[in-house]
């Protein structure tokens, strides 16, 4: 009779965390960076211009889910049962997008933007919260943790710097692959697109990031990590 209850609460807790508050800090930051591009940026002729809301809120997502995330799942991982980060993390990421979901269609608005727009966000960031949970497994070994902070940071703020580099000062290379694998600029590529589809453009970016989650599970899976005696 006790144990229903109980398995509700434990649903609760794992759908409401003070992590909630962290995320929803970073949508915030990048609502107000997005109502602040209108103030900053030029506009291309007299009148109001579209604001970029919705490519800075999507970036604010992104960021989170794959640079802060990871570093919330490291620490539970070393209060709380690891067996039982996994599933509840998987509820916790459902209740963040849900509750996100008003931020996004209003931004959306304020963008000028379609619906389809935000359904094609939406489906990108679920994408790369595979990516989140395989990063917050790898940063538990102690081993690893370096390299995964140098590929969650490369990954995010390096390639698109690199971009540019390349698109500056190298003009005959072409380096556009960079711009569309990068999670920032892949989600700020497809927040602008105003299209009519839900596909994520390029497709190819999207299922590397599914791959690359996929073969960090399986190498976590394969080579557990030596637990301490």
């Amino acid at each position: 009779m006790n144990q229903r209850p109980a398995d509700e609460r434990s649903l609760l807790r794992a759908a409401w965390r003070p992590g909630a508050v962290v995320y929803l800090g970073c949508c915030l930051v990048s609502l107000a960076a997005g109502l602040g591009s209108g103030f900053v940026l030029p506009r291309p002729q007299p009148g109001p211009a579209p604001l970029m809301v919705l490519q800075t809120v999507a970036v604010g997502q992104v960021v989170f889910f794959l640079l802060i995330y990871p570093v919330i799942l490291l620490s539970r991982a070393r209060r709380n049962d690891k067996r039982k980060i996994f599933p509840e993390s998987i509820i916790e990421c459902t209740t963040l997008l849900a509750i996100a979901a008003p931020l996004l269609i209003i931004a959306a608005f304020l963008s000028d933007a379609t619906a389809m727009d935000v359904v094609r966000i939406i489906i990108l960031e679920i994408s790369f919260l595979p990516v989140s949970l395989a990063c917050g497994l790898w940063l538990g070994r102690p081993g690893a943790r370096t390299a995964v902070w140098a590929s969650m940071l490369l990954s995010l703020l390096a390639l698109p710097v690199v971009y540019y580099i390349f698109y500056d000062f190298v003009p005959g290379v072409n380096a556009s692959w960079l711009w569309d694998f990068a999670p920032t600029t892949l989600v700020w590529k497809n927040a602008s697109a105003r299209g009519s589809s839900w596909l994520v453009s390029p497709l190819w970016a999207q299922f590397a990031w599914l791959a690359l989650a996929a073969v960090g599970f399986t190498c976590h899976w394969l080579f557990p990590p030596r637990e301490k005696h």
